[in-house]
């Protein structure tokens, strides 16, 4: 989503990053390595009205940094949740998700 924002400058109300990935440091996803090897365009931050970046503080290393990244370049505090794995029925131990379904809400 970030990097279709950056690409073709549409304006939205908000963004809502999950577990976001810019850096791949998995070898085994190295055919995805085209698709996360973009620059965050600064423009974005005037685009949107509001930025939200939820993390794990237990996800991978590649996300992690990529949360980082994320956090660093649009200048947004991440909402970083405990022991949430990479947000997957698995990594959660649940379906449920009302941190994120409260953001879309307000």
């Amino acid at each position: 989503m970030t990097r279709w924002l950056g690409e073709t400058g549409k304006k939205i109300k908000k963004l809502i990053l999950v577990a976001p990935a810019i850096v791949n440091k998995r070898k085994e996803y190295w055919e995805l390595e085209k698709f996360y090897d973009f620059k965050i365009n600064f423009g974005i931050k005037e685009r949107v009205e509001e930025i939200i970046l939820i993390e794990s503080d237990n996800d991978g290393e590649g996300i992690l940094e990529s949360g980082k990244i994320y956090s660093r370049e649009l200048k947004v505090k991440p909402i970083i949740l405990h022991k949430r794995g990479h947000f997957t029925e698995r990594g959660m131990g649940t379906r449920e998700f009302p941190e994120l379904l409260e953001k879309i809400i307000e």
